[in-house]
């Protein structure tokens, strides 16, 4: 469109718009909420107990094992993952010391959470009834602001699944810099720590707390005509980034995935035909939304796709990361090929994804969840898997989380009934679709680290208080919930 003064001079010239929907009101609020750190009574330790199992690497559980007093040692023994897996004997307690990987050590990372796999098996059988599994990691926790190893926080974070699995089996998560094997036993078989995560510090006792996090995030400005990276884009979710790209910021969307317009197009489901018409009429306006197959958990495609991408000159300036699969299957019957199906689309994908792209890229937004705070029986790769992406934020990565509550009418949790469950059964409020929205419009608009997305239930202080203290977006924030720094560019962590 042209438009000209009187003198037929051009005064105005609009090569492109792009029509929106007025709904005639106001945005809908949001609330935010982050995990924090806070100060809680340290409580007294217990006695040493008449047997431990100390397990983990060989040199890492000698070197423990000399540490501890003559009558400490005296009923420990040692073991690595494949020994206790092979053992048979029970003890009343067991010390795993997590293993630690760089950031972006894609083969560290796959061996860590393998042997972790390994371990979340076979604790439960070695430990007596009501015996107690104590994970002991140095940077599994810390305050905001301060930097985690991504591989310790994703197990300290993901181990409570051990216990739904396992009722008769507690487990306690403990991130400690000293690793002090006695402190860590001897508090973490207090009644007090069951079933919690906490750090360890000269200062006493940290235990995660919900609190509110402010709703007015910094501003992030996402580039008009950039190209932006979305894994899942085709999901119900990720469908909801790739418009918001174009309508709110004209931005372009590069997709990653494993079905293409075509495939969706041709389905028998109404729900993928939409989102095929959906692509159509974003086209049809102007954005440039290309689609480049590729299954996110294969390293050689990842990069065949990143090659075939900028051999088209496209330089991607943002991820939007939202590929994952859910898990299902209880830990006994878990392999480390059954664990990998989960944890490669989501996990190893964006950490290949950081390593390949966080130099050039603006912005990294990852799509989390709220069983890294309880845990779910039946969804420990799925936990580890979204635990390791928090993790990679809180380590100052650049990564931005969003741990998503379920949505009423798109996204995963669909498929396990939450449209039809009542508001009170899960921990959130389900979302509709255009609540959701808001969201979406917000985190990508938004700088932040790691937040929670959406309204607790009515009972979401009763469902959490056997593990960490809540409070709800109307309550004053507390002096410790203020976000971590962000907003830098993604950087490629050591």
């Amino acid at each position: 469109m042209w438009v000209y003064n009187e003198d037929g001079e051009l005064v105005v010239q609009l090569e492109r718009y792009a029509m929106r929907a007025f709904t005639g009101g106001a945005a809908s609020p949001v609330h935010y909420h982050q995990v924090v750190l806070e100060p809680v009574a340290t409580p007294e330790p217990a006695p040493w107990p008449a047997s431990v199992l100390i397990v983990g690497a060989e040199e890492a559980t000698a070197a423990a094992l000399a540490a501890l007093p003559a009558a400490a040692a005296a009923v420990t023994t040692t073991a690595t993952p494949a020994e206790l897996a092979a053992g048979t004997d029970r003890v009343a307690a067991i010390l795993y010391l997590a293993p630690s990987a760089p950031a972006t050590g894609l083969e560290e990372i796959r061996a860590g959470m393998a042997q972790f796999l390994a371990v979340a098996k076979a604790a439960p059988r070695r430990l007596v009834g009501g015996g107690r599994l104590v994970v002991l990691a140095g940077a599994g926790l810390a305050p905001l602001g301060a930097a985690v190893n991504p591989l310790q926080y994703a197990i300290v974070s993901s181990a409570r699944v051990v216990s739904m699995e396992n009722p008769r089996v507690v487990v306690t998560a403990i991130s400690d810099p000293d690793l002090d094997i006695e402190r860590a036993v001897t508090l973490g078989l207090t009644e007090q720590l069951a079933g919690h995560k906490v750090l360890l510090s000269a200062d006493g006792v940290l235990d995660e707390a919900v609190r509110p996090h402010p709703a007015a995030l910094p501003v992030r400005v996402v580039q008009p005509d950039t190209h932006i990276l979305v894994t899942g884009g085709f999901g119900g979710i990720g469908m909801e980034y790739v418009e918001t790209l174009w309508r709110d910021h004209q931005a372009h969307a590069v997709v990653f995935g494993r079905r293409s317009v075509e495939d969706l197009a041709a389905s028998d489901d109404p729900v993928d035909v939409a989102k095929a018409a959906r692509v159509t009429a974003l086209r049809a306006e102007g954005m440039q939304l290309r689609f480049v197959a590729c299954d996110l958990a294969d390293k050689a495609q990842v990069d065949a796709a990143l090659a075939q991408v900028a051999a088209e000159g496209i330089t991607i300036k943002g991820v939007v990361h939202f590929a994952g699969v859910p898990d299902n299957g209880m830990l006994f019957r878990k392999e480390t090929a059954d664990l990998e199906q989960i944890t490669g689309p989501k996990a190893l994908a964006a950490v290949h994804l950081l390593d390949a792209l966080g130099e050039q890229v603006d912005f990294f937004l990852a799509a989390s969840t709220m069983t890294t705070i309880t845990g779910s029986a039946g969804a420990f790769g799925y936990s580890l898997a979204n635990a390791y992406l928090e993790g990679l934020a809180r380590a100052g990565t650049g990564i931005s989380t969003v741990r998503w509550p379920g949505w009423k009418e798109t996204g995963m949790a669909l498929a396990f009934g939450i449209a039809e469950a009542e508001e009170d059964t899960y921990l959130m409020r389900s979302m509709t679709t255009n609540e959701g929205r808001e969201y979406v419009r917000r985190t990508l608009s938004g700088v932040f680290t790691d937040l929670i997305a959406g309204d607790f239930a009515a009972r979401a202080g009763e469902i959490l208080d056997p593990y960490l203290s809540y409070a709800d977006a109307s309550s004053p924030a507390s002096p410790s919930a203020s976000s971590a720094p962000a907003g830098r560019p993604p950087a490629k962590p050591s």
